[in-house]
Parts: C-alpha cells; structure tokens; sequence
C-alpha cells in the first residue's frame, strides 16, 4: 500500500486545518458585521420611530383636522429613505411614502404600539437594507477572493517549514545508511535541538553502541576460539598425514584414530 511521506501528510493536515480556521474567520466575520449593520440600523429606527411617536402625541392633541399634513412635512425631515405605516384602532391611517405599504416588505422595520386618547396605534418605521446587502455582498466576494490566496501562500510556507523541521530527520538518515559492520564505530549526528528528534539520534547511537560492543565481543570470542582450535587441528591433521603416508595394518590405523580422539 502506498503511504505518503510525513512532509506531505503534514502539509495537507496543514492545509486542512487552516482551511477550516479561515472559513470559520470568514463566517464568524461576515455574521458579526451583518448583525452590527443590522443593529445599527434597529438603533437608527428606534430613534425615528420615538421622534414621530412624540410628534405624533403632540399633534394630536393640538391640530388633529391637519395632522395628515403635519406628518408628511415631519416625515419629509427623515432620511429619504424612511418607510411609515401608522394604523389606528379608531381606523386613521397613514402611510409615508404613498408606496410605503409595498416598499416595506423588502425593508428592515420596526414595530411599536402606543395609545393615544384612547386609541390603540401600531407604527411600522422602516428603512432599506440596500447598502447592508451591498457590504456583506462585497465581504464575501473578498473573501472567497483572498481566503484561496491565503492557503495556497500558507501551504507554501508549510511544504517551505516542514521541510526545515525535518531536515534533522534526513541528515540522520543518510549518516545511519553510511554506517555497515566495518564502520560501527561512526554515530549519527545530533541536532543541537534538544528535541524528539535530538532523542532519536541519541537513542540510535546508543544502539550503536551497543551493537558495536556485541560486535567486538564476537569477534575476540572468533578470534580465541580460533587460537584454541588451532593446535588440535593441527595435531589431527599431522596424525592423518602420518597414517597416510603408506600403508599400515588396521591396528595402526585404529592406534592413529585413537590418538585424534585422545
């Protein structure tokens, strides 16, 4: 089975991991500014709706037979992009602009209720999320934009900064593949890292010691075995020489044979 190599898997774990850290950023972001927009927004519309509801009190209770007029020029002073829909139970009803009714449904509204003189009144007070629409819709161009960039620099740098943190790991290597029976003593070098790495080229010299060691055994116990082994070859094979040399009766062959046994 194929097996990738640990710089490759690192970097793709990598780039999973940062993945989905900057999708994660890039939603958590575009949410937050949503929800400010669309707060800033409720906190301008609460202002308003308090202006007209005031306005409203006051008119009411002064020049009620004008108070459609009164409104429109008040309602004329918000921004030009307000919506007001005001419904009574005592049915007055009014709408600013006359296209209100139908623009708000597409708006961001607010929605209060007060009494006045006995009469119970349900303002609506919007505004256009046009230009919110517009942000979010440019963030998250930017974005999807900027977010591949991102990983393909990060991934960059991964492949650039696994390679550095294992090239410790390389350099062990190929000073382990040097190293053969006729060069035990040679030790793999350590990296000055103090780390998992650093231990690993310690615990492999150790080995190598101790491999060393077993190997030096062996052969001084060859070497003396072959030193004791030496002189009853010698006797045997002089014996034979001996026996051979011409021909002799069984019994001295069997007085040769029980020499070499002897």
């Amino acid at each position: 089975m194929h097996r990738h190599s640990i710089r490759f898997r690192l970097t793709v774990w990598y780039a999973v991991v940062l993945t989905a850290g900057l999708a994660l950023f890039g939603v958590l972001l575009w949410v937050s500014l949503r929800h400010q927009l669309l707060a800033d927004i409720d906190e301008e519309l609460d202002g308003r709706a308090s202006r007209f509801e005031s306005y409203f009190r006051n008119e009411s209770a002064q020049r009620f037979p004008h108070l459609r007029a009164e409104l429109e020029e008040f309602c004329q002073a918000l921004p030009p992009t307000s919506y007001v829909l005001l419904r009574g139970s005592d049915g007055f009803n009014f709408a600013y602009p006359e296209n209100a009714q139908t623009a708000a449904a597409s708006a961001r509204m607010l929605q209060r209720r007060f009494t006045v003189n006995g009469a119970t009144f349900d303002l609506d007070v919007g505004a256009p999320t046009t230009n919110v629409v517009y942000v979010l819709d440019e963030l998250r161009d930017l974005l999807w934009s900027l977010i591949p960039v991102m990983i393909v620099i990060a991934c960059l740098g991964g492949v650039w900064l696994s390679r550095r943190a294992l090239r410790p790991v390389q350099d062990v290597t190929a000073a382990a593949l040097m190293i053969s029976i006729e060069n035990l003593s040679e030790r793999v070098p350590v990296p000055a890292t103090g780390d998992e790495i650093a231990r690993l080229a310690e615990v492999l010299n150790s080995m190598l010691a101790r491999l060393e060691s077993a190997v030096k055994t062996l052969s001084q116990f060859v070497a003396d075995a072959s030193h004791e082994l030496r002189t009853p070859l010698a006797v045997i094979r002089t014996t034979a020489e001996l026996a051979l040399r011409r021909a002799r009766s069984p019994e001295s062959y069997r007085e040769s044979l029980e020499d070499v046994v002897s």
